[in-house]
């Protein structure tokens, strides 16, 4: 949404910047985080962030190694979204669907076959230990902390204990889910969840390493979604109304100093 935002904005830049008059066009400056200069433009000042970039940030800086305009990085990020090819007809969508229905049967299977060989007296119920083992049978990969916090979400009644039914619970969830689950740390005293300060090189940069290989990339990014969207609207937006206001603040010094010079 900002990098459609900011391009709206550039685009009315360079046309205001295209305007004539009297032979001459108008001069135009801007300001922003983005370290790409409008062609039209006479000036571009490029404001440096102090934070990790984001993940999404990450991902396209490993594909692009030059400044681009908003459009073309709104480009970059679609190709980056678009993962799989969809379905062209119906044939090949009824297709998709068939196999989906078969991957989803067989699957059930594979995990019914995991737990009944984990819980090796029968009684339909494994404990945390055997989870580990069923989690890590089945192609789960989490760390020991984010699956005790989800074996102890689904037990609800506190039994230690989880059934077949609530570990295919487990086993369904997508990332989103999980991290919602996990993505946090212990509450404080007030109940409400602290999160410790990151020390990534990146934001996202543990998240990706401890999602799944086949993860899509796409919902790694949507994750932060909420986190983007604090830090432009509290900080970076902040970042530049301070950087129009010494500029203008500027500009009106020199005005001042300037007129007595040419005014009686």
């Amino acid at each position: 949404a900002l990098t459609s935002l900011e391009s709206g904005v550039c685009l009315s830049v360079n046309q205001a910047s295209s305007i004539q008059s009297i032979g001459a066009t108008c001069e135009s400056l801007t300001i922003g985080h983005n370290p790409f200069k409008l062609p039209l433009s006479a000036h571009a000042i490029f404001l440096k962030g102090n934070r990790p970039q984001y993940l999404c940030e990450k991902a396209l800086q490993e594909q692009i190694r030059r400044s681009m305009s908003s459009n073309a990085l709104l480009g970059e990020y679609s190709n980056l979204c678009s993962h799989s090819k969809q379905p062209q007809d119906i044939r090949e969508k009824l297709q998709l669907i068939v196999q989906d229905k078969e991957q989803r049967e067989a699957r059930q299977s594979a995990l019914k076959a995991v737990f009944d060989r984990v819980d090796a007296d029968g009684s339909g119920e494994i404990d945390f230990e055997e989870l580990k083992i069923a989690f890590q049978q089945a192609g789960g990969a989490l760390p020991d902390a984010d699956l005790k916090r989800l074996f102890e979400e689904l037990d609800v009644d506190g039994s230690g204990l989880l059934d077949y039914e609530e570990f295919q619970k487990i086993m369904d969830m997508d990332i989103l889910q999980l991290l919602t689950i996990t993505g946090t740390q212990s509450g404080n005293k007030s109940g409400l969840p602290s999160v410790e300060p990151s020390s990534e090189a990146y934001f996202g940069e543990q998240l990706r390493k401890n999602a799944a290989p086949d993860a899509p990339l796409a919902k790694l990014m949507e994750t932060q979604n909420l986190s983007m969207q604090l830090y432009e609207t509290r900080v970076a937006s902040l970042q530049r109304a301070v950087a129009f206001w010494v500029l203008f603040h500027e500009m009106g010094r020199r005005v001042a100093n300037f007129w007595p010079s040419v005014s009686l």
